[in-house]
């Protein structure tokens, strides 16, 4: 593993390319949709090549539906993409909720684990969302 230096952040953390012998760790990443380029910072134009291919391909994070793919940095703002539930009596949309103590009824705790791709309500994994909720 070698890591080619090339700036620190204003956090004072190392900005680099990560290398495995030959591979981009990076440039492998995007071109299997495993990561998204992040515009305000990348300065390598080979990446949004390679985060455009693998869209058109639907590789990665590129196949899911579209209310499924969420920018990291909104995600980490709280702005999820809403997305309109078609089979619920109440419209529920992603990103305003994120806990069981949140959700008004079991419907909602499901639109948010199906829809959302909220699996933190489903804490053992047995596809039934909020426990409390859905008995």
């Amino acid at each position: 593993v070698a890591v080619l230096y090339v700036d620190t952040d204003r956090y004072g953390r190392t900005i680099g390319r990560i290398y495995v012998g030959e591979v981009d760790v990076s440039a492998e990443l995007v071109h299997s949709g495993a990561a998204w380029v992040y515009r305000q910072y990348s300065t390598d134009p080979s990446l949004l090549d390679l985060e455009k291919e693998a869209k058109a391909a639907k590789r990665g994070l590129w196949g899911l539906p579209e209310a499924q793919q969420t920018e990291p940095w909104l995600w980490r703002r709280g702005k999820r993409r809403p997305t309109k539930a078609t089979t619920n009596a109440k419209p529920f949309t992603c990103g305003t909720k994120t806990y069981c103590r949140e959700m008004t009824s079991c419907k909602e705790a499901y639109f948010y684990l199906k829809e959302c791709g909220l699996t933190r309500l489903d804490g053992d994994g047995d596809g039934i969302p909020c426990e409390m909720l859905c008995r």
